[in-house]
Formats: C-alpha cells, structure tokens, sequence
C-alpha cells in the first residue's frame, strides 16, 4: 500500500525527530514532497521545527 508518503514525512509526523535525523544521515532526501506538495518538515508545530 502507497500513502504517499516517505519514510521522513512518518518520522516528523509522529514524533520521532530522532528516526528522522538518522535517515537524512543515512541519505534520505528531505526535499521530496508528499501528495499534498509538502516536504517532511512541513506542517509541523514551528516550536519543534526550530529544534531540528
């Protein structure tokens, strides 16, 4: 099943920054788009964006 969505945009989704952070390590590319045209970082509360 295809939600559309990458590895990258589930982790910054649902909390878990650091799964995120240890796949743009390992080359995950955090500029693709979801089916919505956002990239993972987009729509997240902008405190928890500063963190990252």
């Amino acid at each position: 099943m295809n939600w559309q969505q990458t590895p990258l945009h589930y982790a910054y989704s649902y909390g878990f920054e650091s799964f995120g952070e240890y796949l743009i390590s390992k080359g995950a590319d955090d500029s693709i788009l979801n089916a919505d045209g956002l990239t993972c970082y987009e729509g997240l509360n902008h405190d928890k964006l500063g963190q990252l």
